[in-house]
């Protein structure tokens, strides 16, 4: 494993965690895409509620390399966004 596939790795895991932590329910996505790496059901009241949020994540210096004291800030372009 090199270093950048071991940093995508750990980046799964802390969203995974994240979620997990507040009960909601994490999907990575496994089969090869175009953005979406994992979906988040949400949970309310210790109940699925069928709601999704379709994710991509981002890890390592090279996406968030601009920070503030409260913030780090992630750019992109209009290609991603559409």
């Amino acid at each position: 494993m090199n270093e950048q596939q071991k940093t995508d790795r750990l980046g799964v895991s802390k969203v995974e965690y994240f979620f997990s932590s507040h009960g909601w329910l994490f999907r990575e996505q496994y089969l090869h895409d175009y953005g979406i790496d994992a979906q988040v059901e949400i949970v309310q009241d210790g109940k699925p509620t069928g709601d999704l949020i379709a994710i991509q994540i981002k890890s390592g210096t090279c996406y968030f390399s601009e920070c503030t004291k409260d913030y780090i800030i992630f750019r992109t372009n209009d290609k991603h966004i559409e």
